[in-house]
């Protein structure tokens, strides 16, 4: 998305950004770097006395299973959440802060305790079930992955000062003071390296001649570098040489110079004839990692003009994170890449800028307000709108270099505040979304936001926010469908793509954002025209018209990985140029994420479907139905929200009743006084017959399934944002018929 329209594209630029501090920072700070946002909680915690601590612990921290060290104390209060090890390291630190000694201590849950601290991870009542007996119900206590993540315990043992210790085991569900409910396989005064998750960033060149090197590299525990302000820039500096003058005998040579290179002699220079004007030969690209007050360079690239293999083919960024017990997972977002749509020239944009917010743990909005009060030392918001407002008297090239130094006075913690923004807003709809739905859910690695600003003052800049990791893990109600948690990662997929939608055009002030949401809101008519792609059938990408060699290196990466993709039949038309876009779906998990062809997890088009241009089968109708569904219902009620100003009976009453005529509509084929036998529980948890890929199968197949699927996610979000307690049965479109002539 182009931030910038005006004619001084730096100046507009840099009011988009602007904006990102105006709207989350109303109040600013008064430290070099503000204290995280979980520290006041830690700071309250640590006033408590032994007695109190243990029980503001015990009681106010629930038990989310994950394995190792993810969140340290300060993310541990702030997220309310954490396993055992993290409860326990909240918990050592307040007492320590009293002067306590105390001990780590390692064991394994067995059994009944085993049993009882699963049962720790639900709330203590369940919304209400009716679901037939078909359905296969889940059973925690026979997931061997949960058990083992659960029964992984650590707690603490308190110095007494007579020779005897204490036990404090405050994730335990029924803890009490003095009691340990799991065997000691060892005592240690900290925990050992190898218990904390860990996460490296790591920036990586290849150049057109096909050499490949590290640029630098950023790595520690996730807990102490987590919701820190991380940016990495990017500058282009041109490198000039001044052209060999008629000189007498004796002369100094011409030579390259700028920022990064320099030389000849000024003074000579000076006393010369008049010289025709220095020309570009190449660029240097400079790089830096900001890390709060701290600024780490990384190893510069020169790209000279006549050295065609000097170019830069392919940057990117690799993020690996690892976890005890657990293979290292290994993101990557790409900076540029030669051949990639987004790529308008050909070299990388002359100043970009990644705001990269890691998130240990859930947030909410009062913790980012909070946070955003504390930055009044560090944003002078005043001064910066002076100083952009004056820009516009400035020549072009004074112009540019002073918009870019506002943005980096100010760029570094905007982006982080955004990254945070969305994530609080993200968190609210899906702790509504899971509970509601009987879904339980944990924030098992980093999430991991990166707010992003490219362009130069010719070209204008393109701001993005981009999800490259986030992920939850997410367990089923006991006795609830065992799918349930499967449909709860689709519908939180979905519905983290449309919100990254809203919030940037919110912030940014433009009328629509590209996401991949925007292309199922285009359907004309409710029916389907997309292509799903299978592991094994990478040749299919062949029938997909504008499919770019970048975009289609994407999808194979993610159909080797046992993926689902989901794609229109063609490209289309969006800001003067054709796109493509995609959703990801993990079928083992139900994780789904929207995908852009220049690889972000954020932009796409609208596009019409037209069943006519490809045979369909059921299953292809049950995936459009369902993100047909989650859209359509996401839509509609963002469009309410404007009428009613908050959630209410009636607007999710006015939704329910245009999905029942939009159903109708998008499958009139059913008949009249067909009825499609679709309820809740029917279209998301039932095990219906496996239908292989491309099979044939009649137009009512498929406008059933479409229907399934529609009525599945529809159901879900609107349960998910209904305030009662009502199960999944409880939504008024379960059950719905669907009528010809509606």
């Amino acid at each position: 998305m182009n931030c910038l329209r005006a004619t001084r594209s730096s100046l507009s630029g840099l009011w988009c950004v602007v904006l990102l501090g105006l709207i989350l920072a109303p109040a600013p700070p008064s430290a070099a770097e503000p204290p995280l946002p979980g520290d006041a909680r830690l700071q309250a915690l640590r006033a408590l006395d032994l007695d109190a601590a243990f029980a503001a612990v015990a009681s106010g921290i629930r038990l989310e299973p994950y394995p190792g060290i993810l969140r340290g104390p300060a993310g541990t209060a702030l997220a309310r959440g954490g396993n055992a090890a993290d409860q326990a390291l909240l918990l050592a630190d307040i007492l320590r802060a009293k002067g306590y000694r105390v001990r780590f201590v390692r064991g394994t849950l067995e059994d009944g305790n085993l049993s009882i601290a699963i049962r720790g991870i639900y709330p203590p009542e369940f919304p209400a079930l009716d679901l037939a007996e078909e359905y296969l119900p889940y059973d925690p206590g026979t997931d061997a992955a949960l058990r083992g993540l659960v029964a992984d315990h650590v707690w603490l043992e308190v110095d007494q000062g007579d020779g005897t210790w204490l036990p404090l085991d405050p994730s335990f569900p029924i803890a009490r003071p003095g009691e340990a409910y799991a065997t000691p396989t060892a005592r240690l005064d900290q925990p050992p390296e190898e218990m904390y998750q860990r996460i490296r960033l790591t920036l990586h060149e290849e150049t057109a001649g096909g050499e490949t090197r590290e640029l630098g590299r950023l790595e520690g525990r996730i807990a102490g570098l987590g919701l820190r302000p991380l940016s990495l820039v990017i500058l282009g500096v041109p490198q000039l040489k001044a052209p060999a003058p008629e000189k007498k005998k004796g002369g100094s040579a011409g030579g390259l110079f700028g920022s990064a290179l320099s030389g000849g002699d000024r003074q000579s220079e000076a006393a010369a004839e008049p010289q025709e004007p220095a020309k570009t030969v190449g660029i240097v690209y400079r790089r830096m990692l900001q890390r709060g007050d701290e600024t780490i360079d990384l190893a510069p690239s020169l790209v000279l003009d006549e050295e065609a293999d000097s170019a830069i083919h392919r940057e990117w960024l690799e993020i690996a994170i690892e976890a005890p017990g657990r293979a290292p997972r290994i993101v990557v977002r790409d900076l540029y890449v030669e051949d990639a749509p987004s790529v308008d020239g050909a070299a990388p944009a002359p100043y970009r800028r990644y705001a990269l917010t890691v998130m240990t743990g859930p947030l909410d909005d009062d913790t980012v307000r909070d946070y955003a009060k504390r930055l009044d030392t560090l944003i002078d918001l005043d001064a910066s709108k002076a100083r952009i407002e004056a820009i516009g008297d400035s020549e072009e090239g004074a112009a540019a270099s002073e918009a870019v130094a506002v943005e980096g006075e100010i760029g570094p913690l905007a982006g982080h505040l955004a990254g945070m923004a969305f994530a609080a807003e993200s968190d609210a709809l899906t702790r509504r979304l899971a509970h509601n739905n009987g879904v339980a859910f944990a924030q098992a690695v980093p999430r991991v936001v990166i707010v992003s600003v490219e362009g130069g003052a010719a070209g204008g800049y393109r701001v993005a926010l981009d999800l490259r990791l986030d992920e939850v893990e997410a367990w089923s109600y006991p006795g609830y469908a065992t799918r349930a948690a499967e449909h709860f990662q689709s519908a939180r997929g979905i519905q983290n793509t449309m919100l990254e939608g809203h919030f940037l055009e919110r912030i940014l002030g433009v009328q629509q954002t590209a996401n991949t949401a925007v292309l199922i809101a285009g359907v004309e008519g409710g029916q389907g025209a997309m292509l799903v792609f299978g592991t094994g059938q990478e040749s299919g990408l062949d029938r997909i018209e504008g499919l770019s060699p970048y975009a289609r290196r994407l999808i194979e990466q993610s159909l080797g990985k046992g993926h689902e993709v989901v794609i229109p039949p063609k490209a289309v038309q969006l800001a003067g140029r054709a796109r493509l876009g995609w959703w990801d779906r993990d079928p083992a998990t139900g994780r789904l994420i929207g995908v852009m062809d220049d690889g972000l997890h954020q932009a796409t088009v609208s596009y019409s479907l037209n069943t006519s241009e490809i045979g369909l089968n059921d299953h292809t109708g049950y995936v459009i139905g369902m993100i047909v569904g989650a859209t359509s219902t996401q839509f509609m009620i963002a469009g309410l929200m404007l009428e009613y100003g908050e959630l209410t009976d009636q607007l999710i009453a006015r939704v329910e009743a245009s999905l029942e005529k939009l159903k109708c509509m998008s499958c009139p084929s059913a008949g009249a006084g067909a009825s499609a036998g679709v309820s809740y529980g029917d279209s998301c948890f039932s095990v219906g017959k496996k239908v292989e890929a491309g099979a044939s199968v009649s137009a009512g197949s498929f406008c059933e399934q479409y229907v399934a699927g529609m009525t599945c996610a529809s159901s879900m979000i609107l349960q998910g944002l209904k305030g009662g307690s009502g199960g999944p049965s409880a939504s008024a479109s379960a059950g719905a018929e669907i009528n010809a002539g509606c």
